[in-house]
């Protein structure tokens, strides 16, 4: 056991730790500027030419500021907090790791672009600029294989994960290693290599990429058999992490869509930013920070998204239905179509979420349905009930209902 002094010299480290972060974090942002009137080529979530835009500034602020910030203060404080936690300790190492990918993109920039000639160790930097991002990813994903408890559920899950997990990382590492030019770096000539080479490069992402779904599904099994196994502490934990998942593959997919087939630059802003879901809800997770509100939240996401489907299925539905009418009937379109289904999805939206709740919880939280029916049947029975017998009957009847105890006795004190 730790005495007291040794204790807080190891809380002092911890935030001398963050300090520094948010130290490099203001370097990174200064570098920024500096560099912000620079031309650039196309790289990884950066049009070319100079990145004076709010989508540029957005992106430095989230992945150069927030991300590593927060990512590193819950690590701390989980650490601080829990000494031997390697969950915590793996937050403050991804923290760091990826405030190094905005730190060596902009140093790439400045030594290679905005310098009056290019400076000695430029390429250096670029080249590690370009595979940085592999060792955050992977760091990421040995994250969530060992929430909440710092280890893998057993040593075949160790073995299904740390296997794809391996190959990907070593794979994706080499290529990016020998790429020519760097396409993550801005397109600066790799110091290693002269000629780009194509068939290893190509052989190595067709190897590695695939490990990547592989992987998250083995991932999400170890997820799903460490719930079964978990008690009720540990199972509200991971239902956070899911919940951070699923937001982070929502905003991926989405990112990819717009940056590759709509050639939007905000959708690599949105898959920048996506890695800071599951590790907020990590970091929540593990503080125990108003814990069992994730059921609240399961309930409503579900609840709102199904509402939307159908409103919106509502909504152009009458709009088709109301012009080919109106279009029949008149001869010409109508904007009236279009009043008049707003005008439905207003008078429809409480009732209809009133239904879909209600729809919801007896599906899927048939639980806490129950328990909300019982409370409200004992309100009003206690609310016309004099004899203590019978209430106190009643109230028997309630918790074993609600709460399933294996034994339960009620305390009256006499006056």
């Amino acid at each position: 056991m730790n005495s007291p002094t040794t204790s807080n010299r190891r809380i002092s480290a911890l935030w001398l730790l963050l300090a520094l972060v948010l130290a490099l974090s203001i370097g990174t942002l200064i570098l920024y500027i500096v560099n912000l009137n620079t031309m650039v080529p196309a790289s990884w979530g950066t049009s070319a030419g100079t990145r004076a835009n709010l989508p540029a500034l957005i992106n430095i602020f989230l992945i150069g500021v927030a991300v590593p910030l927060l990512t590193t203060a819950l690590g701390v404080i989980i650490v601080s907090r829990h000494e031997r936690n390697r969950v915590g300790r793996l937050m403050i190492l991804l923290g760091m790791l990826y405030l190094l990918i905005p730190a060596f993109s902009e140093l790439t920039v400045y030594m290679n672009l905005t310098a009056a000639a290019p400076l000695a160790g430029g390429q250096i930097v670029a080249w590690m600029s370009n595979w940085i991002w592999i060792i955050v990813y992977a760091i990421l994903v040995l994250l969530m294989a060992v929430f909440p408890t710092g280890h893998f559920l057993s040593r075949n899950w160790a073995i299904a994960i740390g296997v794809p997990l391996v190959i990907f990382t070593g794979c994706l590492l080499i290529a990016a290693a020998v790429e020519q030019p760097m396409t993550s770096a801005y397109q600066v000539a790799n110091p290693f290599v002269t000629r780009h080479p194509e068939v290893l490069y190509n052989a190595l992402f067709a190897f590695g990429v695939p490990m990547m779904p592989f992987m998250l599904l083995m991932v999400l099994g170890e997820v799903a058999a460490r719930y079964r196994r978990s008690g009720p502490v540990e199972k509200q934990q991971i239902k956070w992490l899911l919940v951070g998942l699923a937001a982070t593959a929502l905003l991926v997919v989405l990112g990819l869509a717009l940056a590759f087939a709509a050639d939007i630059p905000f959708g690599a802003l949105l898959v920048n930013t996506a890695p800071i879901l599951p590790v907020l809800a990590i970091g929540f997770a593990m503080l125990r920070y108003r814990l069992y509100d994730i059921d609240l939240v399961l309930r409503r996401t579900v609840s709102y998204a199904l509402l939307t489907a159908v409103l919106l299925l509502v909504y152009f539905g009458s709009i088709t239905l109301l012009t080919s009418l109106f279009s029949r009937a008149t001869g010409q379109q109508s904007a009236l179509a279009i009043v008049i289904s707003t005008l439905l999805i207003a008078a429809l939206f409480n009732p209809l979420r009133r239904r879909v709740q209600r729809w919801i919880d007896q599906r899927f939280f048939r639980s806490s349905y129950d328990a909300q029916t019982v409370l409200a049947e004992f309100a009003l029975v206690a609310r016309d009930e004099t004899d203590l017998d019978a209430l106190t009957s009643e109230l028997v009847r309630v918790v074993q209902r609600t709460m399933q105890p294996e034994h339960i006795s009620i305390w009256l004190r006499k006056h």
